[in-house]
């Protein structure tokens, strides 16, 4: 999958890149706009889009040949970032000046440096799930995202074995229906991870709280918007909510074995960097972890190994509830 993450030197001349500099802040100068705007569409369509056909040929129907660059935006971050593209959107990423930041990605065990003057594309998510910049202080990057797939042919499903995010995929007020449904259910305490599917509960394990859901709104309303973001339709073995508080951090397990067995995540608690709760996914010895960020989805065969973190002392102060879904393709 990290061949589809294509980088590009030397894309401005020198007379282009002065002009970029001087207008970097703010990019409000129409020229430098302008410059960056139809070299961004020349290379895709002149060379990202023929290779990604010839390379992708079962999904070349879906490449939408008429691309078009509508947004840019100068990024000046100085500590790292996460970002996630749609199923159907691409990024492109300019780096203006000299850098030592490198962009990486976690599931597939790879990276790419930020040159000067270079462009990288990222796919849209099927081809990878998260990527993190590492940044500079000197670090001058202008961010383009764009349509990448044509939505009326892309019914498709692309989940891949690395964790496919989705953020605000719940509005605020299904956030508050969801709150105020669950309060007719009862918590019980102490469930366990299992380590493996099929294997005995170990006594050794934390445990935590849990509630079971038997709500029409979370078997039909929810439902349907995890398979319209997968693509897919599930059949649905398990709906529940997990709670957790300072201590109980869940054991790296399965869910299931089998190919055909999804799992989704949806972030019910409020969030901040401080106070833990991340959801950590084991791949190939590579160690990656989720932000349970509230009204995020995150959707993942159920094979993949994983385990969700307690909050830390700092935000011990409330409890970590997650809406789970078990689920079987069909």
């Amino acid at each position: 999958m990290a061949s589809y993450i294509l980088s590009f030197q030397d894309v401005l001349d020198y007379e282009e890149r002065s002009c970029i500099l001087s207008n970097a802040s703010s990019l409000k100068s129409i020229n430098s706009s302008r410059i960056l705007h139809d070299r961004f569409q020349n290379i895709c369509n002149i060379c990202i889009i023929p290779l990604l056909q010839t390379e992708c040929s079962p999904l070349s129907n879906l490449f939408d040949e008429n691309i078009e660059i509508k947004h840019l935006e100068v990024d000046y971050s100085k500590a790292p970032r996460g970002f996630q593209s749609s199923a159907c959107t691409g990024y492109l990423i300019y780096t203006i000046n000299e850098t030592r930041d490198v962009m990486v990605f976690p599931f597939l065990n790879y990276k790419v440096k930020l040159l000067e003057n270079s462009l990288v594309f990222i796919p849209p998510s099927f081809m990878y799930s998260y990527f993190i910049i590492k940044s500079s202080i000197k670090r001058m990057s202008i961010v383009s995202s764009f349509q990448f797939l044509n939505i009326r042919l892309s019914n498709t499903s692309y989940i891949i074995d690395a964790p496919h995010i989705f953020d605000n995929f719940i509005t605020k007020e299904e956030h508050s229906n969801i709150l105020m449904l669950m309060e007719s259910f009862p918590w019980m305490f102490g469930k366990r991870t299992i380590k493996k599917f099929g294997e005995p509960k170990s006594s050794s394990e934390y445990m935590y709280w849990t509630k079971k859901i038997l709500h029409a709104y979370f078997y039909i309303n929810i439902l349907r918007k995890i398979e319209n973001k997968a693509r897919k339709r599930f059949k649905v073995h398990r709906v529940y909510i997990n709670g957790q508080t300072f201590g109980q951090d869940g054991k790296f397990h399965k869910d299931d074995d089998r190919d055909n067995m999804y799992t989704a995540v949806i972030y019910l608690s409020m969030y901040d960097i401080n106070f833990g709760g991340s959801t950590q996914f084991l791949i190939d010895l590579n160690l990656t972890s989720v932000e349970p960020v509230i009204g995020r989805l995150v959707l993942f065969k159920s094979y993949v190994q994983h385990r969700a973190l307690a909050p830390l002392r700092e935000g011990s102060c409330q409890l970590r509830q997650v809406l789970v879904y078990k689920m079987q393709a069909i």
